[in-house]
């Protein structure tokens, strides 16, 4: 290999660890949208029947015993719990919310997403298209 293959190697190296700081700058957001699948209103979930989930107050705690880690969701977050023990598509999911909320329909829908892209990473909800 000759000095000037081995100087395009290292360039392109640099190259692609500037893009990867680059997206850890702007968070890991970016990153996990393309490690996890995304989630689309057509969509159906349910949750784990297999987790152990308790309620505090009105807040939701869920417990994955498999990794150890729990999610800690509020008032919104355990009506959803609820509302997802039989598998329900997200467009009905967003209607019941918005049904229940006085919040506008494209915060609903915001909000709704992140939280259950939060629930699929974390493998507590099963998922179908």
């Amino acid at each position: 290999m000759s000095s000037q293959q081995v100087e395009q190697i290292i360039d392109d190296h640099a190259e692609v660890m500037q893009c990867l700081d680059h997206l850890n700058d702007q968070g890991s957001t970016l990153y996990r949208s393309i490690a996890v699948e995304t989630i689309n209103l057509t969509d159906s979930i349910m949750q784990r029947s297999d987790l152990l989930a308790s309620q505090l107050n009105n807040d939701l705690i869920i417990l994955h015993h498999e990794t150890g880690k729990y999610l800690h969701a509020g008032p919104v977050g355990n009506r959803i719990w609820k509302l997802i023990e039989q598998p329900i598509t997200l467009t009905e999911l967003h209607r019941e919310l918005l049904e229940i909320y006085n919040v506008d329909t494209e915060t609903c829908r915001i909000e709704l997403l992140e939280f259950v892209q939060q629930l699929l990473e974390e493998q507590l909800i099963i998922h179908s298209r």
